[in-house]
C-alpha cells in the first residue's frame, strides 16, 4: 500500500469517528485536504457523501448539494443520495421546491421502501399543492411505522383537514398506546400547536400581513 492511500484511510477514518462523535467542523477540514489526493471513484465518493451529510447537519445547503450532486455522480443509483439532495433544496430557504420533489421522487423509484423519502416527499407534495398525491404517499409511509405519524398529521393539518389528523392520531394510538411520541403528538394537536404552525406557515407566504394570536410553535416528527 503506498504511503498516500495510507495517508488518505488514515484521514478518513479520523473524519469518520470525528463526525460520529457530532465534531463536523474539524472532520470536514480533514475531508477538505483528503479530496485533493488522487482518488479512486469509490474513495472520492465516500469523501463527497461525508461531506454532503455533515454540511446538511450544520444547514449549509448549497454545500452539501453540491457534494451530493458530486456523488450522485459517482453512484447515480444510490437512493439515499438521491433523497439527502432533496432535503437540501426543500431546506433551502430558495430551493425549488418542486425539484426536490423530483429528488425525492427518484429516490424512490430506486427504493420504494424508503419510508422516511415517502414521508417527505409526501409532506411536500401536500405544500405544493398536490394534497390528495402527497396525502397518499404520506399514508403509506406512516401504515404501520408509528415514528412517521406525526408527517401525515401534519399533511392533515396543512391541508385544511384539521379532523382527519385528530382521528388520525386516535387510530395510531389504540394500536400502539405506549407509545410516547405519539401521546406528544395528541397533547400538540389538542392545544392547536399543529393548526398554529401551519397559519404561521401561511401567514409567511402571503403577500398581505396577517394578524395570528400567540401561539407557541413546536416541531414534531
Amino acid at each position: 500500500m503506498s504511503d498516500v492511500l495510507c495517508l488518505v484511510n488514515h484521514l478518513l477514518e479520523r473524519a469518520r469517528r470525528l463526525a460520529q462523535s457530532s465534531q463536523f467542523a474539524p472532520a470536514i477540514e480533514l475531508l477538505r485536504d483528503v479530496v485533493t489526493f488522487p482518488l479512486s471513484a469509490a474513495r472520492a465518493e465516500e469523501v463527497h457523501r461525508l461531506l454532503g451529510e455533515m454540511y446538511l447537519k450544520l444547514r449549509r445547503f448549497r454545500k452539501a448539494a453540491r457534494h451530493l450532486r458530486q456523488a450522485i455522480a459517482l453512484a447515480p443509483r444510490t437512493a439515499r443520495y438521491h433523497y439527502l439532495l432533496g432535503l437540501c433544496v426543500a431546506s433551502h430557504p430558495r430551493g425549488r421546491r418542486d425539484k426536490a420533489l423530483g429528488h425525492f421522487r427518484r429516490a424512490l423509484e430506486l427504493n420504494p421502501t424508503h419510508r422516511r423519502c415517502r414521508a417527505e416527499a409526501g409532506l411536500l407534495a401536500v405544500r405544493l399543492g398536490r394534497v390528495n398525491y402527497g396525502l397518499r404517499l404520506l399514508r403509506e409511509a406512516a401504515e404501520g411505522e408509528p415514528r412517521l405519524v406525526g408527517k401525515l398529521v401534519r399533511g392533515f393539518c396543512e391541508a385544511g383537514r384539521p379532523d382527519e389528523a385528530r382521528r388520525t392520531v386516535q387510530l395510531a394510538r389504540f394500536a400502539a398506546p405506549r407509545c410516547p411520541r405519539l401521546l406528544q403528538l395528541q397533547n400538540d394537536l389538542r392545544l392547536g400547536r399543529l393548526l398554529g404552525q401551519q397559519q404561521h406557515r401561511v401567514a409567511r407566504s402571503a403577500t398581505n400581513p396577517v394578524v395570528l394570536p400567540f401561539l407557541f410553535l413546536r416541531h414534531v416528527d
